[in-house]
């Protein structure tokens, strides 16, 4: 990758309640069973979001101290052992030291996030080609809803790590909190993929049917560019062994697939509708990726697994579904199984099915060393390395499988 990629900067800011970010996705994102009418809601009205109050905003700001200065130690260039061991060491003081009070539940369920970025970290060390050089934690707006009689928060994030100075790993992280009568905290989780759903059932929908019917973005004050591939990148990946070379887009169609993914991971193409919070948005995302790259629509009935097509009125299944896009590639030729992660370069394809359901599809935009870097949506995530994907899922489940395309 070049070094004219920049570093994206968020406009950090408390948004309107009626202003929000296409990057907060709900679980249903990486569903298998896409909505055959995306388009038609579910009939039932959601409590409204409502103004942050003053103890809302004061809450938020300190809690953003608090997980910036954890992202810091945790993350930042240290030597390996010393870093893990004095990341573990300082979790529980710097919990308490922040100023945001917390209940001795919420304490510990934040001691548990910063644990598991902690063992990120470490694995990092192991896989990447250097420490990571520098982060950044940007808040990007709060929403407050009030069901049942309790208080809610969700705070929307972008973090970046810099990985060289040609990689950024940039994700939106949301936190969910319930807030005690007192102010406190009483309740805290950073959602994942499979927790959206948890969100929605606790707060009757309130964040997650609000935030998926409004399409405005946080507004970027810079641009990554959108790379230019270098000779280098794709020779190293030709060399990797003949099935390289057996693909159906080629090398120049790998590449704009990746460079599509790296101008299009936040802020969404308009040419194409966004399947967020109707089923998810990562499939669509990629089927976009591949038809950049060259991948040509194939006609036929729009529920065929055999049908790969979008236009103005409609799409294909396989064009949106996980499970159906993978038997789309793989029985189309388009796509070959690789037997390992570290066989995928730029513009390849990654799914994973944590149990019985394929559940996620990104795209590799990027490589340190070995470690394939991943782009998608669902939520919002450019060049995330694979070994802090993987920790989001339990490989040792039964039925666990990767799919790993070689486009």
């Amino acid at each position: 990758m070049p070094h004219s990629i920049r570093r994206r900067h968020i406009l950090a800011g408390l948004c309107a309640a009626g202003a929000v970010s296409a990057i907060l996705h709900p679980s249903a994102a990486l569903a298998e069973d896409q909505n055959d009418n995306p388009e038609e809601g579910n009939g039932k009205s959601a409590p409204p979001l409502i103004d942050p109050s003053g103890a809302d905003v004061e809450r938020a700001s300190a809690f953003t101290s608090l997980v910036s200065a954890q992202d810091e130690q945790i993350f930042h260039n240290r030597p390996d052992g010393a870093r893990f061991a004095n990341s573990m060491r300082s979790i529980p003081h710097q919990i308490s030291a922040s100023g945001v009070a917390f209940s001795n539940i919420a304490s510990e369920e934040m001691a548990d996030i910063f644990s598991i970025d902690a063992q990120i970290a470490q694995d990092l060390d192991q896989t990447l080609d250097a420490a990571i050089q520098g982060t950044s934690v940007k808040f990007v707006c709060q929403h407050v809803a009030e069901v049942n009689g309790g208080r809610f928060q969700l705070l929307t994030y972008l973090v970046e790590r810099i990985l060289s100075p040609q990689d950024v790993w940039a994700e939106s992280v949301n936190y969910f909190i319930r807030v005690a009568e007192d102010g406190s905290i009483a309740k805290v989780l950073r959602v994942e993929p499979g927790s959206w759903d948890y969100v929605a059932d606790i707060t009757k929908g309130a964040f997650t049917d609000n935030l998926a019917r409004l399409d405005a973005e946080s507004a970027p004050s810079e641009e990554f560019n959108v790379p230019e591939f270098t000779i280098d990148d794709m020779s190293r990946e030709e060399a990797d062994g003949s099935i390289m070379a057996t693909r159906a887009l080629g090398s120049d169609g790998r590449k704009k697939a990746a460079a599509y993914a790296l101008k299009y991971w936040k802020n969404y193409n308009t040419a194409y509708r966004t399947f967020s919070g109707v089923g998810g948005d990562c499939t669509n995302f990629v089927s976009q990726c591949m038809r950049a790259g060259g991948w040509t629509d194939v006609a036929g009935l729009w529920k065929s697994d055999g049908a790969w097509w979008y236009n103005s009125l409609n799409q294909s299944h396989p064009w949106i579904n996980v499970g159906k896009f993978r038997t789309f590639a793989l029985r189309s030729g388009r796509s070959k199984s690789a037997s390992h992660v570290t066989q995928l370069y730029n513009g390849n394809v990654l799914q994973v099915r944590p149990t019985t359901t394929w559940v996620h599809s990104v795209i590799v935009t990027g490589r340190s060393g070995t470690t394939p870097l991943l782009t998608y949506h669902s939520s919002s995530t450019r060049d995330k390395p694979f070994s802090a994907f993987r920790k989001s899922y339990n490989e040792g489940a039964s039925g666990f499988k990767w799919q790993f395309h070689l486009t």
